[in-house]
């Protein structure tokens, strides 16, 4: 399995900021983790598709709620 440099810093980015709300009781704020992301300008904030080959690899997805409905990728 090979994982690029931007699956793996958007991934990281996004543990950290998880990480980060769960200890301060906060809810992720999502287009401030994208904010100044240095693989931005590839990703275009899409860190679902970005992400995707570390959820593959894990077998492990994410669930996003989305107008009170749970959404799977």
């Amino acid at each position: 399995m090979y994982i690029t440099k931007k699956t793996a810093v958007c991934a990281a980015r996004h543990f950290i900021a998880a990480y980060e709300s769960a200890k301060n009781h906060e809810i992720v704020d999502f287009g401030k983790v994208c904010a100044g992301c240095p693989v931005y300008l590839e990703c275009r904030a899409d860190w679902e598709k970005t992400a995707a080959p570390i959820f593959e690899a894990a077998q492990e997805y994410p669930v996003v709620v989305c107008d009170i409905k749970p959404v799977r990728f």
